[in-house]
């Protein structure tokens, strides 16, 4: 990569990072109407080049993406929140066990457990919180790496 697309490649990740903090709910609303308009222009592929069964698949599920991206983002966070609270209280409990055998101080595995369970938790009671943060710790990375690029690039 030269000189000036490092540079470049530095002020969009700058944008990037500030767009994801800036408009935190917008980036997943946007995301889940460019996810359902792409599904419903390959269903219209499929269904023109001869595939018409998958192709009415996409194009159903792209229309049900569009009218219902929200409800879907929603529910993915709720099934994550659960996975997390399910794989903390799983590492929780392989501790004890291990705790039992061996009389050893407190663990990374059990400070990681104790973390993903109150992520969990968090998460399946402030969804909106929950996503935010994690925008705004993406936002800071991209801007941290944009501000790299630029620096390494001259």
């Amino acid at each position: 990569m030269n000189k000036t697309e490092g540079f470049i490649s530095g002020i969009l990740l700058i944008i990037f990072g500030i767009m994801c903090i800036a408009f935190r709910s917008g980036i997943i609303s946007f995301a889940a109407w460019l996810v359902g308009a792409v599904l419903i222009i390959f269903g219209i592929m499929n269904m023109v080049t001869g595939m018409v069964m998958p192709g009415i698949v996409l194009l159903v599920l792209g229309i049900f993406v569009l009218l219902c991206g929200m409800l879907m983002v929603s529910l993915l966070l709720y099934i994550l929140a659960i996975c997390l609270i399910i794989a903390g209280a799983m590492g929780l409990y392989q501790y004890s066990k291990q705790k039992a055998l061996n009389e050893s101080l407190i663990s990374s595995n059990s400070i990681g457990s104790v973390l993903l369970l109150i992520g969990g938790i968090v998460m399946l009671f402030n969804q909106h919180g929950a996503v935010s943060i994690v925008f705004i710790i993406v936002g800071i990375a991209l801007i941290a790496s944009g501000v790299m690029k630029i620096a390494s690039s001259r």
